[in-house]
């Protein structure tokens, strides 16, 4: 199945400095950074838009996205869930 980088979930974190960085959840190893919430978000979605069509050519294996799942839970471990402030962005919305 052809997933789009919308169906993926993004969080993005903000560090001490007053950057954000924004994680696509399900690739755990796939980030982007900015000054800003957007351009942090901007930039995962680039860097997953590549890895998508990366994985495509090669047959690699995609993960599902978690909002494709049977089961839409996510299991944060507690050091991530009490990392604030914390945007989500699930399909694009």
């Amino acid at each position: 199945m052809m997933y789009s980088v919308d169906d993926y979930t993004i969080n993005v974190s903000r560090y001490k400095d007053g950057s954000y960085v924004a994680r696509v959840m399900e690739f755990g190893h796939l980030i982007g950074g900015g000054d800003t919430p957007s351009e942090a978000i901007k930039e995962a979605k680039g860097n997953l838009e590549f890895t998508l069509r990366y994985k495509r050519e090669k047959g690699d294996f995609i993960p599902v996205p978690f909002s494709k799942r049977k089961s839409n839970s996510l299991a944060l471990s507690t050091r991530i869930f009490n990392s604030a402030p914390m945007y989500s962005i699930v399909g694009g919305r």
